[in-house]
């Protein structure tokens, strides 16, 4: 199975993923001294998990691997080593083609855990990430929005190609994921 958390910047996916992490053993997986991602052992799951990406520092996951193509590359080793995945990702939800083509390409159950945070929500998580940093501009409302209609065009175009998608809260999402993949 693949589990992708999708939401707009601000939204949780990172959060997400490492509370999912938390529940389980987590041994990085590394490539010419670049961590590439996590195995993780989960209680009461049969397969191991491989979590794509980094989580070392605020903004994690697949955004820092910074290749789409890689990205996909990962997942797919993953799957052909019979290990679930697990993967989140801004860009991924800005590319609406590639992740639909993967679906129909990869041959397992693919989720889509799509976040409903409110908007409000993601933009003050994001200025106060960027405070954090020493940035002086703030993020508008209106890249917000754009970023949560291409979140939520990307999750209807994917369950148009047959992948799952599951809308819950960023507080319920940890416990949804571990659901789907106990299922």
């Amino acid at each position: 199975m693949i589990i992708q958390i999708v939401g707009t910047n601000g939204a949780g996916k990172s959060t997400v993923v490492r509370a999912v992490m938390a529940v389980g053993a987590c041994h990085r997986v590394q490539e010419d001294k670049k961590l590439l991602g996590y195995y993780l052992t989960v209680p009461q799951v049969r397969r191991q998990v491989f979590v794509v990406g980094p989580y070392e520092a605020p903004t994690g996951g697949c955004d820092a691997i910074k290749s789409l193509g890689k990205t996909y590359d990962l997942i797919g080793c993953a799957v052909r080593a019979n290990k679930s995945v697990l993967f989140e990702g801004a860009s991924h939800t800005m590319n609406q083609t590639r992740g639909p083509v993967f679906v129909t390409e990869v041959g397992v159950p693919f989720v889509v855990v799509l976040l409903t945070t409110p908007l409000g929500v993601c933009l003050d998580g994001i200025d106060a990430r960027r405070a954090e940093r020493g940035a002086s501009s703030l993020v508008s409302m209106e890249h917000v929005r754009s970023s949560y209609k291409r979140a939520q065009n990307y999750a209807a175009r994917m369950r148009e190609v047959g992948a799952g998608v599951v809308r819950v809260s960023r507080e319920a999402a940890p416990g949804a994921v571990l659901e789907l993949l106990r299922g």
